[in-house]
Protein backbone atom coordinates (compact mmCIF):
# COMPACT_ATOMS: atom_id res chain seq x y z
CA UNK A 1 0.00 0.00 0.00
CA UNK A 2 1.64 3.61 -1.20
CA UNK A 3 1.83 5.93 1.80
CA UNK A 4 -1.37 8.28 2.24
CA UNK A 5 -1.59 11.85 2.61
CA UNK A 6 -4.32 13.34 4.45
CA UNK A 7 -5.35 17.38 3.47
CA UNK A 8 -7.81 19.18 4.54
CA UNK A 9 -8.14 21.90 1.86
CA UNK A 10 -9.81 24.27 4.60
CA UNK A 11 -6.68 24.51 6.58
CA UNK A 12 -4.78 27.81 7.27
CA UNK A 13 -2.03 27.51 5.14
CA UNK A 14 -3.69 26.12 2.29
CA UNK A 15 -6.31 28.91 2.92
CA UNK A 16 -3.70 31.80 2.77
CA UNK A 17 -1.10 30.45 0.34
CA UNK A 18 -3.12 29.70 -2.83
CA UNK A 19 -0.24 28.03 -4.59
CA UNK A 20 0.34 25.83 -1.67
CA UNK A 21 -1.96 22.97 -2.96
CA UNK A 22 -0.62 22.86 -6.19
CA UNK A 23 3.14 22.52 -4.35
CA UNK A 24 2.39 19.91 -2.25
CA UNK A 25 0.17 17.63 -4.98
CA UNK A 26 4.03 17.69 -7.02
CA UNK A 27 5.58 16.44 -4.00
CA UNK A 28 3.28 14.10 -3.27
CA UNK A 29 2.84 12.48 -6.63
CA UNK A 30 6.63 12.19 -7.13
CA UNK A 31 6.72 9.71 -4.29
CA UNK A 32 3.50 8.16 -5.49
CA UNK A 33 1.55 8.40 -2.37
CA UNK A 34 -2.36 8.14 -2.15
CA UNK A 35 -3.98 11.66 -1.34
CA UNK A 36 -6.95 11.63 0.32
CA UNK A 37 -8.91 15.53 -0.15
CA UNK A 38 -12.42 15.89 0.48
CA UNK A 39 -14.70 18.31 1.36
CA UNK A 40 -15.75 17.17 4.78
CA UNK A 41 -14.13 15.09 7.90
CA UNK A 42 -16.76 12.70 6.81
CA UNK A 43 -15.67 12.49 2.96
CA UNK A 44 -12.16 11.73 4.35
CA UNK A 45 -13.31 8.33 7.05
CA UNK A 46 -15.23 7.30 4.06
CA UNK A 47 -12.24 7.33 2.08
CA UNK A 48 -10.16 5.79 4.55
CA UNK A 49 -12.48 3.21 5.53
CA UNK A 50 -12.55 1.83 2.16
CA UNK A 51 -8.78 2.43 1.87
CA UNK A 52 -8.47 -0.04 5.51
CA UNK A 53 -11.09 -2.66 4.38
CA UNK A 54 -9.39 -3.30 1.23
CA UNK A 55 -5.89 -4.20 2.76
CA UNK A 56 -4.70 -6.86 5.18
CA UNK A 57 -3.10 -4.42 7.17
CA UNK A 58 -1.99 -0.90 7.70
CA UNK A 59 0.64 -0.63 9.85
CA UNK A 60 3.44 -0.41 7.43
CA UNK A 61 2.09 2.39 5.96
CA UNK A 62 2.78 6.13 6.72
CA UNK A 63 -0.09 8.38 6.62
CA UNK A 64 0.78 11.96 6.33
CA UNK A 65 -1.88 14.74 7.85
CA UNK A 66 -1.93 17.78 6.20
CA UNK A 67 -3.61 20.29 8.59
CA UNK A 68 -4.09 21.61 11.90
CA UNK A 69 -4.46 20.28 15.13
CA UNK A 70 -8.11 19.08 14.80
CA UNK A 71 -7.82 17.54 11.48
CA UNK A 72 -4.65 15.19 13.07
CA UNK A 73 -7.11 14.50 15.89
CA UNK A 74 -9.75 12.97 13.58
CA UNK A 75 -7.46 10.54 11.72
CA UNK A 76 -5.85 10.01 15.84
CA UNK A 77 -9.62 9.26 16.24
CA UNK A 78 -10.14 7.19 13.07
CA UNK A 79 -6.70 5.24 13.77
CA UNK A 80 -8.17 4.07 17.14
CA UNK A 81 -11.15 2.88 16.00
CA UNK A 82 -8.95 0.43 13.47
CA UNK A 83 -7.94 -3.46 15.50
CA UNK A 84 -4.35 -2.84 16.07
CA UNK A 85 -2.63 -5.36 13.37
CA UNK A 86 -4.24 -2.68 10.74
CA UNK A 87 -3.59 0.89 12.37
CA UNK A 88 -1.33 2.89 10.35
CA UNK A 89 1.76 5.07 11.50
CA UNK A 90 0.67 8.59 11.75
CA UNK A 91 2.74 12.07 11.93
CA UNK A 92 1.13 15.67 11.27
CA UNK A 93 3.32 17.72 8.88
CA UNK A 94 1.59 20.97 9.31
CA UNK A 95 -0.66 23.64 7.64
CA UNK A 96 -2.93 24.32 10.41
CA UNK A 97 -3.56 26.96 13.22
CA UNK A 98 -1.03 26.27 15.68
CA UNK A 99 0.18 23.31 14.90
CA UNK A 100 1.26 21.69 18.55
CA UNK A 101 1.43 18.10 17.62
CA UNK A 102 3.84 18.36 14.15
CA UNK A 103 6.17 20.29 16.87
CA UNK A 104 5.96 17.78 19.41
CA UNK A 105 6.93 14.75 16.80
CA UNK A 106 10.44 17.29 16.14
CA UNK A 107 9.72 18.86 12.66
CA UNK A 108 11.34 22.49 12.66
CA UNK A 109 8.63 24.06 10.22
CA UNK A 110 4.79 24.07 10.27
CA UNK A 111 5.16 24.21 6.40
CA UNK A 112 3.77 21.20 4.98
CA UNK A 113 5.54 21.12 1.92
CA UNK A 114 8.88 22.31 3.72
CA UNK A 115 8.45 19.01 5.73
CA UNK A 116 7.44 16.96 3.01
CA UNK A 117 10.26 18.24 0.88
CA UNK A 118 12.96 17.42 3.81
CA UNK A 119 11.32 14.18 4.16
CA UNK A 120 11.60 12.79 0.48
CA UNK A 121 15.11 14.27 0.55
CA UNK A 122 15.90 11.99 3.65
CA UNK A 123 17.44 15.96 5.49
CA UNK A 124 14.44 14.36 7.60
CA UNK A 125 14.60 10.91 8.47
CA UNK A 126 11.69 9.49 10.84
CA UNK A 127 11.66 6.82 13.41
CA UNK A 128 8.19 5.33 14.60
CA UNK A 129 7.41 5.63 18.42
CA UNK A 130 4.59 4.20 20.50
CA UNK A 131 2.74 7.73 21.89
CA UNK A 132 -0.79 7.84 24.18
CA UNK A 133 -3.85 10.13 23.84
CA UNK A 134 -5.98 10.95 26.70
CA UNK A 135 -9.21 8.92 26.46
CA UNK A 136 -12.41 10.56 27.30
CA UNK A 137 -15.03 8.63 27.96
CA UNK A 138 -19.30 9.86 28.24
CA UNK A 139 -21.41 8.23 30.53
CA UNK A 140 -24.77 9.40 28.62
CA UNK A 141 -23.63 8.46 24.61
CA UNK A 142 -20.91 5.50 25.75
CA UNK A 143 -18.89 7.52 23.06
CA UNK A 144 -15.20 7.86 23.59
CA UNK A 145 -12.31 10.14 22.39
CA UNK A 146 -8.95 10.39 22.24
CA UNK A 147 -6.90 13.44 22.18
CA UNK A 148 -3.15 14.88 22.82
CA UNK A 149 -4.65 18.15 24.64
CA UNK A 150 -8.51 17.50 26.23
CA UNK A 151 -10.29 20.06 28.19
CA UNK A 152 -13.71 21.78 29.48
CA UNK A 153 -15.03 25.24 31.54
CA UNK A 154 -13.93 28.24 30.89
CA UNK A 155 -11.18 27.11 28.02
CA UNK A 156 -14.49 25.69 25.95
CA UNK A 157 -16.00 29.36 26.48
CA UNK A 158 -12.40 31.10 25.25
CA UNK A 159 -12.72 29.07 22.15
CA UNK A 160 -15.95 29.56 21.19
CA UNK A 161 -15.22 33.15 21.82
CA UNK A 162 -12.19 33.03 19.76
CA UNK A 163 -13.93 31.27 16.60
CA UNK A 164 -16.51 33.98 16.57
CA UNK A 165 -13.84 36.75 16.64
CA UNK A 166 -12.44 34.81 13.33
CA UNK A 167 -9.33 32.89 14.98
CA UNK A 168 -6.02 34.51 13.93
CA UNK A 169 -2.61 34.38 15.16
CA UNK A 170 -0.68 34.39 18.61
CA UNK A 171 -1.00 37.77 18.32
CA UNK A 172 -4.60 37.53 18.30
CA UNK A 173 -4.59 35.09 21.18
CA UNK A 174 -2.82 37.03 23.51
CA UNK A 175 -5.30 39.88 22.69
CA UNK A 176 -7.95 38.09 23.43
CA UNK A 177 -6.57 36.93 26.98
CA UNK A 178 -6.46 40.46 27.62
CA UNK A 179 -10.03 40.85 26.60
CA UNK A 180 -10.96 37.94 28.77
CA UNK A 181 -9.10 39.18 32.17
CA UNK A 182 -10.83 42.78 31.36
CA UNK A 183 -14.52 40.65 31.57
CA UNK A 184 -13.09 38.85 34.48
CA UNK A 185 -12.20 42.15 36.46
CA UNK A 186 -15.56 44.09 35.03
CA UNK A 187 -17.80 41.43 36.48
CA UNK A 188 -16.01 40.79 39.26
CA UNK A 189 -16.41 44.06 40.23
CA UNK A 190 -20.05 43.75 39.85
CA UNK A 191 -20.28 40.60 41.81
CA UNK A 192 -21.09 38.69 38.87
CA UNK A 193 -19.97 36.94 35.95
CA UNK A 194 -19.52 37.67 32.40
CA UNK A 195 -19.16 35.30 29.27
CA UNK A 196 -16.61 33.65 31.00
CA UNK A 197 -18.42 31.72 33.95
CA UNK A 198 -17.86 29.13 36.05
CA UNK A 199 -19.15 25.15 35.54
CA UNK A 200 -21.43 23.51 38.08
CA UNK A 201 -19.71 19.59 38.78
CA UNK A 202 -17.15 17.45 40.87
CA UNK A 203 -14.33 16.06 40.39
CA UNK A 204 -12.36 12.49 41.63
CA UNK A 205 -8.79 11.91 40.97
CA UNK A 206 -7.88 8.47 41.20
CA UNK A 207 -10.93 8.12 43.64
CA UNK A 208 -10.29 10.92 45.69
CA UNK A 209 -13.13 13.84 45.08
CA UNK A 210 -11.97 17.15 44.90
CA UNK A 211 -13.75 19.61 47.77
CA UNK A 212 -15.89 21.98 45.53
CA UNK A 213 -19.11 22.17 43.59
CA UNK A 214 -17.93 24.21 40.77
CA UNK A 215 -14.94 24.37 38.99
CA UNK A 216 -13.33 27.04 36.50
CA UNK A 217 -10.95 24.71 33.96
CA UNK A 218 -9.86 21.58 34.00
CA UNK A 219 -7.04 20.50 31.13
CA UNK A 220 -5.25 17.24 30.42
CA UNK A 221 -2.60 16.14 27.92
CA UNK A 222 0.02 13.77 26.80
CA UNK A 223 2.03 16.64 24.93
CA UNK A 224 3.96 19.51 26.98
CA UNK A 225 3.12 22.63 24.62
CA UNK A 226 -0.22 23.33 23.19
CA UNK A 227 0.00 27.19 22.08
CA UNK A 228 3.19 28.50 21.40
CA UNK A 229 5.49 28.21 24.35
CA UNK A 230 2.33 28.02 26.91
CA UNK A 231 3.57 24.95 29.00
CA UNK A 232 1.09 25.09 32.01
CA UNK A 233 1.01 21.38 33.46
CA UNK A 234 4.47 20.95 36.49
CA UNK A 235 4.89 17.35 35.40
CA UNK A 236 5.37 15.11 32.30
CA UNK A 237 3.24 12.12 31.35
CA UNK A 238 4.63 9.05 33.31
CA UNK A 239 4.04 5.34 31.94
CA UNK A 240 0.76 5.01 33.33
CA UNK A 241 -0.66 8.90 34.30
CA UNK A 242 -0.83 11.80 32.28
CA UNK A 243 -0.56 15.44 33.42
CA UNK A 244 -3.73 16.75 34.51
CA UNK A 245 -4.58 20.50 35.62
CA UNK A 246 -7.97 21.83 37.24
CA UNK A 247 -8.70 24.61 38.93
CA UNK A 248 -12.01 25.45 41.12
CA UNK A 249 -11.04 29.02 42.86
CA UNK A 250 -11.38 32.76 42.32
CA UNK A 251 -11.75 34.40 38.48
CA UNK A 252 -9.54 37.38 39.55
CA UNK A 253 -6.59 35.21 40.82
CA UNK A 254 -6.81 33.12 37.83
CA UNK A 255 -6.44 36.33 35.84
CA UNK A 256 -2.95 37.51 37.30
CA UNK A 257 -1.51 34.27 37.06
CA UNK A 258 -2.44 33.53 33.68
CA UNK A 259 1.40 34.88 33.17
CA UNK A 260 2.73 32.34 35.47
CA UNK A 261 0.11 29.63 34.55
CA UNK A 262 1.66 29.95 31.00
CA UNK A 263 5.00 29.22 31.85
CA UNK A 264 4.44 26.50 34.02
CA UNK A 265 5.02 28.24 36.72
CA UNK A 266 3.65 27.93 40.42
CA UNK A 267 1.38 30.58 41.31
CA UNK A 268 0.88 31.62 44.94
CA UNK A 269 -2.65 32.94 43.81
CA UNK A 270 -4.26 29.61 42.39
CA UNK A 271 -2.28 26.91 44.33
CA UNK A 272 -4.47 26.82 47.11
CA UNK A 273 -7.01 25.92 44.41
CA UNK A 274 -5.39 24.02 41.91
CA UNK A 275 -4.46 20.18 41.10
CA UNK A 276 -1.45 20.08 38.76
CA UNK A 277 -0.34 17.26 39.21
CA UNK A 278 -0.06 13.02 37.24
CA UNK A 279 -3.05 11.23 37.62
CA UNK A 280 -4.74 7.87 36.35
CA UNK A 281 -8.58 7.95 36.18
CA UNK A 282 -10.32 11.26 36.31
CA UNK A 283 -14.16 11.83 36.69
CA UNK A 284 -16.24 14.87 35.93
CA UNK A 285 -19.55 15.02 36.88
CA UNK A 286 -20.78 17.74 34.52
CA UNK A 287 -24.05 19.00 33.02
CA UNK A 288 -21.84 20.95 30.43
CA UNK A 289 -22.00 18.76 27.08
CA UNK A 290 -18.72 20.81 25.64
CA UNK A 291 -15.40 18.93 25.45
CA UNK A 292 -12.19 20.62 24.10
CA UNK A 293 -10.64 18.47 21.42
CA UNK A 294 -7.07 19.42 20.13
CA UNK A 295 -8.14 23.08 19.86
CA UNK A 296 -12.10 22.06 18.55
CA UNK A 297 -14.87 22.05 20.19
CA UNK A 298 -16.98 18.79 20.66
CA UNK A 299 -20.36 18.53 21.92
CA UNK A 300 -21.41 15.07 23.61
CA UNK A 301 -24.70 13.46 22.02
CA UNK A 302 -27.88 14.87 24.14
CA UNK A 303 -31.22 13.20 25.23
CA UNK A 304 -33.77 15.52 23.40
CA UNK A 305 -35.99 15.70 26.65
CA UNK A 306 -32.99 16.69 28.45
CA UNK A 307 -31.21 19.78 27.58
CA UNK A 308 -28.53 19.52 29.88
CA UNK A 309 -27.97 16.19 31.38
CA UNK A 310 -25.91 15.01 34.21
CA UNK A 311 -23.20 13.29 32.80
CA UNK A 312 -19.73 11.73 33.89
CA UNK A 313 -16.96 12.31 32.39
CA UNK A 314 -14.20 9.79 33.08
CA UNK A 315 -10.40 10.37 31.74
CA UNK A 316 -7.63 7.77 31.83
CA UNK A 317 -4.86 6.39 29.13
CA UNK A 318 -5.45 5.80 25.64
CA UNK A 319 -4.13 3.38 23.97
CA UNK A 320 -0.58 3.32 22.16
CA UNK A 321 -0.96 4.11 18.23
CA UNK A 322 2.69 4.64 16.24
CA UNK A 323 3.64 8.11 15.67
CA UNK A 324 6.25 8.49 13.31
CA UNK A 325 9.43 11.11 14.80
CA UNK A 326 11.75 13.47 13.34
CA UNK A 327 15.39 12.57 14.35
Amino acid sequence: MNDIVIMNQYARSLRVDKTLRARLISIIRRRKRTIVEADTVADVIEALELIAKSQKSLTNTKVYVVGGDGTFNQMLNWALTQPVEKRPKLIPVGGGQFNFMCKFVGLKSTDPAVNLAAIDSGRVTLKAKAWRPVCVTDSLSGERRYGAVIGNGILCDFVEWYEEAGKGDLFDVLKLIGTVIGDFAKNMIQGRHGRIKPIDGKVAIDGNMLGFDQYAAFMAATVPEFLPKCRPFLKSPGTDSFPLYVYWGNFAALAASVPMIWNGWASPLTDLHTFNDNAKRVEIKTKDPRLLLDGDLHKWPTPMDDALPLRTLTLTYGPEIQLLYAV
